[in-house]
């Protein structure tokens, strides 16, 4: 309640004011606002969103600043249309590790996205954004959705969940595996950050619930949930899109000293294209992008 007040209260300020004004019109020049430090951009960001209900794109330097970002939003306007959009390496594109957690973060947005949903602000960072991700056409060709009541048998989705390259184990613990123990089969897809247990009654779907994988209790009944494997691997084995592609064409992108961003994935990109020659790290040119392909991919936006 405190938060709302004090969202409610920024938005009466002029300044605040002239931008809804501007925002709201037909014009494509780049907006710049100066004078906000700290917390004071998410507020800002938390106010917009509510009279721009469109996709927010925010992009910021460096990774500890899209994560501060990201925790001051949901500190004002909550979880559900705030998303955290991390690189798919653990430590940064030039290495070969990846990490699961931010699959399952970036494979969240892009379901959102491919669902036709379009209210939501999405804070990302240098290092991310200049992944090509897996094409809208072939995340919902493996999309496989489960909804209770519908007609499934276990072995069919056993066959499903193999092609998806799912790994059969005693217990579900990490993304991309599924265990089945009778008429129930535990899952833990990429677009979830917890697994789902689904029971079934014959070749029906009786019931389908998320649950802890530490103590196997159950959290959550689902009506719908959707499978999704490792856009990761999907990507490198089928066509891909730039990101900024993927968002609606009334997406607005803000960002923060845009040109060290640009040089910054610039830099990066010329790294990573170093260590792969020298057989360090797999070839990235394939999936990573240039700052001045994504100064271009970001100039077909509204710019703030």
């Amino acid at each position: 309640m405190a938060n709302t007040v004090f969202r409610d209260y920024y938005r009466q300020h002029p300044s605040f004011i002239r931008l809804e004004k501007l925002l709201g019109g037909d014009s494509m020049e780049p907006l710049i606002i100066n004078g906000l430090s700290g917390s004071s951009k998410a507020v800002v960001m938390a106010g917009v969103l509510s009279q721009q209900p469109t996709t927010h794109v925010v992009i910021l330097p460096e990774k500890e600043d899209a994560a501060y970002f990201y925790n001051d939003l949901t500190s004002l306007i909550g979880e559900e249309t705030i998303f955290f959009f991390p690189g798919t390496y653990k430590r940064s594109v030039m290495y070969d590790q990846t990490e699961p957690a931010n699959i399952i973060l970036r494979t969240e947005v892009l379901n959102f996205l491919g669902s036709g949903k379009r209210k939501c602000i999405i804070v990302t960072y240098p290092e991310s954004i200049m992944e090509k991700v897996v094409s809208k056409s072939n995340l919902k060709k493996n999309t496989f959705e489960i909804s209770k009541g519908s007609h499934l048998s276990i072995d069919f989705l056993e066959e499903v969940l193999r092609e998806y390259n799912f790994r059969r184990t005693d217990f579900v613990y990490e993304p991309g595996q599924y265990s089945v123990r009778g008429s129930i089969t535990d899952l833990f897809s990429y677009s979830a950050d917890k697994p789902y247990r689904i029971d079934f009654f014959g070749e029906e779907v009786d019931s389908i619930r998320s649950f802890n994988p530490d103590d196997q209790l159950s959290l959550q009944l689902h009506d719908e949930i959707q499978v999704i494997p490792d856009i990761q691997e999907l990507a490198s084995h089928e066509r891909t899109d730039n990101f900024i592609d993927f968002i609606p064409p009334s997406s607005i992108i803000w960002s923060e000293n845009f040109d060290y961003i640009i040089e910054k994935t610039d830099s990066i990109w010329s790294q990573a294209r170093t260590r792969s020659s020298k057989g360090e790290i797999t070839d990235r040119r394939d999936v990573i992008i240039t700052g001045r392909h994504l100064e271009e991919l970001c100039s077909q936006h509204r710019q703030v």
